[in-house]
């Protein structure tokens, strides 16, 4: 089952409003790391760099697990849904709230993301996004990529110097208008940056 958790919010004495905290459901990402479990020590190190895990779908799994969901959160009157620019996680929102009659708004929230230290964990593209999830509120990370949203991927990393040092890498190459080259670049930062990643323990959380 997905992991959906409960906890109350509250605003003041007399009026508690729930939350719901659900984790995304299983992706191709979380199928190779069990496969890697078999095989390898180092399981993450061996699926770290994997390219068809950037922006990669749910599993046949994963979509039975928010066909459960769905139907476990039915009756629930939930007005507002939140989730991370990964794709995974969206797909999982609207899996799940697709046919909710609250009818939520789902909201992108860039903050809600995991920490980038693999490609599994690189935001999507964000016209992309746009495109695959219309019924999407993509405000509030509008601003982040405001120049443009092919380098959605740069400024969303949370370290501004690192940010910045790789932004100027990208525009002294020109490619900041190319989404393919741009994540390659991402990917290649990736692994020059190893082990920690584009972001620190710190930094993200």
């Amino acid at each position: 089952l997905l992991q959906v958790n409960k906890f109350t919010l509250s605003q003041t004495m007399e009026n508690k409003k729930p939350v719901f905290l659900i984790r995304h459901a299983q992706s191709q990402h979380n199928v190779d790391m069990e496969k890697a479990k078999e095989k390898h020590k180092d399981f993450f190190g061996a699926v770290q760099y994997e390219v068809s895990h950037y922006n990669c779908d749910i599993s046949e799994l994963g979509y039975q697990q928010t066909a459960e969901a769905r139907e476990k959160l039915k009756d629930k009157n939930i007005k507002i849904v939140l989730t991370s620019p990964i794709r995974r996680a969206m797909i999982t929102a609207r899996e799940i709230f697709k046919d909710h009659p609250s009818k939520p708004k789902i909201y992108v929230v860039a903050s809600l993301r995991e920490k980038c230290n693999a490609v599994s964990g690189m935001a999507g593209h964000f016209a992309s996004l746009e495109k695959e999830f219309p019924d999407f509120d993509f405000s509030p990370i509008a601003n982040i990529c405001k120049e443009s949203k092919e380098i959605f991927l740069v400024e969303s990393v949370v370290n501004d110097d690192l940010r910045a040092a790789i932004k100027k890498e990208i525009l002294e190459l020109k490619i900041e208008n190319d989404a393919e080259r741009v994540k390659d670049f991402m990917i290649k930062k990736l692994k020059e940056l190893h082990p920690e990643g584009l972001e620190s323990q710190l930094e993200i959380y």
